[in-house]
């Protein structure tokens, strides 16, 4: 796998409404925003990918202190 890191600056209330936003996240948002061309399995696989990517970016919120409950 191709890793990268990321930094990035942003003002903490930005912060907390992404953090809330990674928070309230679901399979099925993700799921509807892959191409609407691919077979089931492969949109699946992209949204799992979409959800993990977004737990990351939450991870690393939650380290920074903003991790709403």
């Amino acid at each position: 796998m191709n890793e990268i890191d990321l930094v990035v600056t942003i003002d903490r209330r930005t912060a907390w409404e992404l953090a809330q936003f990674a928070k309230r996240l679901g399979f099925q948002a993700c799921y509807d925003l892959t191409e609407a061309h691919l077979s089931q399995d492969e949109r699946r696989d992209k949204a799992y990918l979409m959800i993990h990517g977004m737990d990351l970016v939450a991870r690393a919120l939650s380290h920074a202190g903003i991790a709403p409950r």
